[in-house]
């Protein structure tokens, strides 16, 4: 119970208002007279300890009784007005801090529905170009506004709801994602933006629900590490079932996100229309030609020979050549930004 103790007087409690609740916590209901007895303290002094503990919302005090009676909130109210003041104080803290990327990794641990969904929500609000995400069917609301807001950036998106039973996700999602697919069983939780940022974890972590022991890690600057998110990400969504898939952008177009720039072309194929490519790649240099093939993993049917690949192939003058996006490593060329035009 020390423990207990100095963990209250971490967020604000004084000695004798932890004891109190303390007391409180252990006895239940009780009498004003049985809690200063169990927290050490005279009875009157315990009354207006008791009283700065109830205007704290941690304690109710039924004093239409007699005698009157004492009994804690439960702990997980409890634990929410903590919560709440913490996202206070995070807002605060925000507010006066003047960021610089660090140049080493960054590791967190998150164990509980508030902050994880935070650490995800920013991760969503940072992406400029793509992003591949995995959440519960009950989290998707929850995220709803940040997808939308990528969306209006023209942040590419793919998202697979776990924990769905039928694969009718385009009333949620219509508008917020790119492309969406469903399975019925729990997924890990998952994300990774183009800004090297990668979550995963257990879906529990976003139901909310403090004693299930579940957690998710956060990691930023640590290409490896997203690197492996990214392909549990690719394999889940080969696994998975298409839900929804949004309509081709208008000709031209152009993309920093060679995802997208596959997403596209292969929705303007299937529909029959004749591409013309302009492929910047990383070295400064462009290549032309006609879009002849696509090797994706993106939308139904997939025809990509595993789950990272996107391949576009060009016929150029000079021939046909293979393009890839960063980190390309079965392509002749690796793209930085994909131009679309009708051919």
């Amino acid at each position: 119970m020390d423990t207990l103790v100095t963990q209250l007087q971490r967020f604000g409690f004084s000695e004798a208002e932890a004891e109190t609740y303390r007391a409180a916590l252990q006895l239940g209901q009780a009498t004003v007279g049985e809690v200063a007895d169990s927290a050490g303290l005279s009875k009157g002094y315990a009354y207006d300890v008791i009283d700065d503990l109830a205007a704290r919302g941690v304690l109710t005090v039924d004093d239409h009784m007699t005698p009157t009676q004492v009994r804690a909130e439960r702990p997980t109210e409890t634990v929410a007005e903590f919560e709440a003041d913490l996202d206070r104080l995070e807002t605060s803290l925000r507010d006066h801090y003047t960021h610089s990327d660090p140049d080493h990794p960054e590791v967190e641990v998150v164990k509980s529905r508030s902050p994880a969904e935070r650490r995800l929500q920013a991760a969503i609000g940072n992406a400029a170009g793509n992003i591949s995400l995995s959440v519960p069917a009950p989290a998707v609301e929850r995220i709803g506004d940040e997808l939308a807001a990528a969306a209006d950036r023209g942040v590419f998106v793919r998202l697979l709801i776990g924990g769905a039973a039928r694969p009718a996700a385009a009333d949620p999602v219509a508008g917020r994602v790119d492309a969406a697919r469903v399975w019925e069983y729990d997924v890990p939780f998952g994300l990774l933006n183009d800004r090297g940022t990668a979550m995963l974890g257990d879906p529990g972590v976003l139901y909310g629900q403090y004693d299930r022991g579940e957690f998710a890690l956060r990691v930023a600057n640590s290409p490896k590490l997203a690197g492996a998110v990214g392909a549990l990400l690719a394999n889940l969504w080969t696994s998975s079932r298409e839900a929804f898939v949004g309509d081709a952008d208008p000709l031209p177009s152009a993309y920093d996100s060679f995802t997208a720039a596959v997403f596209h072309a292969t929705r303007h194929r299937r529909a029959d229309r004749a591409l013309e490519a302009t492929v910047t790649l990383r070295s400064g240099e462009t290549i032309t030609g006609r879009v002849v093939d696509i090797e994706q993993a993106v939308i139904d049917p997939i025809t990509a020979q595993f789950p990272l690949q996107n391949t576009m192939v060009l016929s150029t003058d000079d021939g046909e050549v293979t393009v890839g996006g960063p980190g390309a490593f079965i392509e002749e060329y690796s793209a930085a930004r994909v131009e679309l035009r009708g051919a």
